[in-house]
């Protein structure tokens, strides 16, 4: 399952990662991977997961044999542009920009093969190797290997990127929509903590985080981070037990990785 997800992020990724910068919200903070020590984004862009809100792919080996043949990898990327186009009609122009090399308007088998190794690539790359979990790696330089089951898929803690439109600043827009991802993520894995987030920001008790009150949650962590304060003793975050350099967890659950300079920002799924 967690390979799954991993793909799943990756895939995200590289739908995103021919859109060029923009200048919306300019004094909003810059992405902390940019500019400290990692990749560049454009030479990299699949690195950085979670790049929209999750976006779920068919299983791929639909006849159960344990392979993933090129028939199956092609049916499952074209049911994934399929949904794109139908979502957002601009990134699917850019995905297909950037790998539709016939320009015929349509991805091909061997053009699906092209994304589906940049996005094995980029699982590799988030894993630091292959998952010895996860069964036999790619043999021969084959970059189809063993795909992710949903027996895999990891916990909802892994970090989404707010910065959705993959612009290098994060809108208040963005924020909202990662916490949205969060809360649904919280919702199916740990409902206690979703209760817990509902009943200290839903206001008006309908069951339902409306603009306002997400960024009075994401207000409220900013404020407590940029006052150093991080926890307090008997958080149920576990941040009274922080080692020295940990970053300070918000006592709601959101927060677990993504580093953007001047909020120190980022949501779990």
């Amino acid at each position: 399952m967690r390979n799954r997800l991993l793909f799943c992020m990756c895939f995200c990724s590289v739908m995103l990662a021919a859109q060029q910068p923009g200048q919306r919200f300019p004094n909003r903070p810059r992405i902390f991977p940019r500019n400290q020590g990692q990749e560049s984004q454009s030479d990299q862009p699949e690195m950085q997961p979670g790049r929209q809100p999750m976006l779920k792919l068919p299983t791929i080996d639909t006849d159960g044999d344990g392979l993933n043949s090129d028939q199956e990898i092609h049916a499952a990327i074209q049911k994934q542009l399929n949904q794109l186009r139908g979502r957002n009609q601009q990134r699917f122009k850019k995905v297909l920009e950037r790998f539709d090399a016939d320009k015929d308007q349509q991805i091909s088998m061997a053009e699906s093969m092209e994304i589906y190794k940049e996005v094995k690539e980029g699982i590799q790359k988030l894993q630091g190797g292959e998952n010895p979990r996860s069964g036999a790696g790619p043999q021969s330089g084959d970059p189809r290997g063993s795909m992710p089951s949903e027996r895999q898929m990891p916990s909802p803690e892994s970090p989404p990127n707010p910065d959705l439109d993959g612009d290098g600043l994060v809108s208040e827009q963005e924020i909202y929509a990662t916490i949205q991802d969060h809360l649904k993520g919280e919702r199916e894995y740990n409902p206690q903590q979703y209760n817990m987030i509902m009943q200290r920001f839903d206001a008006d008790k309908d069951q339902v985080l409306s603009f306002e009150e997400a960024m009075e949650m994401h207000r409220e962590h900013e404020k407590r981070m940029q006052q150093g304060m991080g926890s307090h003793p008997g958080d149920p975050s576990g941040n009274d037990n922080m080692q020295p350099g940990e970053r300070p967890l918000s006592d709601n659950g959101l927060l677990k990785g993504v580093k953007i300079e001047g909020l120190n920002i980022s949501s779990g799924h």
